[in-house]
């Protein structure tokens, strides 16, 4: 049997009413700016409970656009996880922002204490990673930074609708920015982010900043401009799939709690917590020492797994500017594998994987 890491299916593509809005898209002509632009603008309001969202073209100029809206004093940085793809520092480097890097914990996640230990006088802004759908406690993090006259950014692209405290993912910090890649949480047919923030004046620069920088058409007034519009397909793809997200994040939680279990009484840890601050876009595996042998164990039976992620920003050929040890994003780079969860997977193949994970389990040392 194979198991794909992940499959893109999902029971909106056999709907004929969901073709039937794509082909209104080109009846129309209405390719941007349109009433699925506007309808999404105001379900996400909604669905988030939050002043202003924002529809962009992909996460990563969601990220670039948020922090150059913050518009920073020269000479700030941005406070960042070193462990996280290198979304941020691109986006930092993007917005002609420096960067300072911060240890994570061994989820993956910031922690208050490392945020407090690493806020110098140069920090203008915390930018806060959701990671493989975990959601961190950004209240007393945000409190700390608004006393320091501090932006928190939340960046939610593996994490949209995890909430805790009544709260969802995205609508503590300053701003919250997400992505809707096609294989997130809540995916496109293709390319396409989002922000979202109750800060007027933020919301302000970042409309201007997605559209050239324009106060009015060909009016350029504020610098840094970026296109960034998303285009009407992705806007009612997104509609549609914003319906069925909880759902969706329910059975990725259903699968990942059928991995715990199946990782019981063993060395290997599957991150994340069984309650609403996660929504399991990933089952990462703390598999130590026997990383290799689960990876080539799980390939033998057809179990597709990736890295997430095995190069860390501080190692990363184009970022080498920082020397600062980084001990426990090292140390998830090199021992976690992910293996394959989606909401459309079905009770063979779970079943299948959990199966091959009991039977490898067996064969590993608890000390290993």
């Amino acid at each position: 049997m194979k198991v794909p890491f992940n499959r893109l299916d999902d029971p909106l593509y056999s709907d004929a009413n969901f073709y039937s809005g794509i082909r209104d898209i080109f009846e129309n002509r209405s390719f941007l700016f349109g009433k699925n632009n506007s309808r999404l603008i105001l379900e996400m309001q909604n669905y988030l409970r939050v002043g202003d969202f924002l529809p962009l073209s992909s996460g990563t100029s969601a990220l670039s656009i948020a922090i150059k809206s913050l518009n920073l004093p020269k000479g700030k940085k941005v406070l960042m996880a070193a462990n996280a793809g290198g979304y941020g520092r691109i986006a930092a480097d993007i917005a002609g922002v420096g960067v300072k890097y911060a240890d994570c914990d061994k989820s993956g996640l910031f922690t208050l204490d490392q945020i407090r230990g690493a806020l110098s006088e140069d920090i203008g802004a915390v930018l806060i990673t959701h990671l493989y759908g975990q959601m961190i406690d950004v209240l007393e993090i945000k409190e700390i930074c608004d006393l320091k006259g501090i932006y928190v950014i939340e960046d939610c692209a593996q994490s949209f609708g995890a909430k805790t405290n009544n709260r969802l993912c995205g609508t503590i910090g300053h701003v919250g920015v997400f992505s809707f890649y096609p294989t997130k949480n809540i995916g496109a047919a293709g390319d396409a982010g989002g922000l979202c923030t109750d800060d007027k004046i933020i919301f302000q620069r970042a409309e201007k900043l997605s559209q050239y920088g324009w106060s009015d058409k060909y009016k350029i007034d504020f610098p840094g401009g970026e296109n960034s519009r998303m285009d009407e397909i992705q806007a009612f793809v997104l509609l549609c799939k914003l319906a069925t997200v909880d759902n969706s994040n329910e059975a990725r939680r259903l699968i990942w709690n059928r991995y715990k279990k199946s990782l019981l009484n063993s060395s290997l840890r599957i991150l994340g917590t069984n309650d609403y601050s996660f929504v399991a876009h990933l089952a990462v595996i703390d598999a130590g020492k026997s990383k290799g042998a689960l990876i080539a164990f799980l390939t033998d039976n057809g179990i597709a797994s990736m890295v997430h992620y095995p190069i860390i920003d501080t190692l990363q050929d184009a970022f080498l500017d920082n020397n600062d040890e980084l001990p426990n994003a090292y140390y998830l780079s090199k021992n976690c594998i992910s293996i394959p969860l989606f909401p459309s997977m079905n009770e063979e193949e779970i079943d299948y994987v959990c199966e091959k994970l009991a039977i490898f389990v067996q064969s590993v040392s608890p000390n290993e």
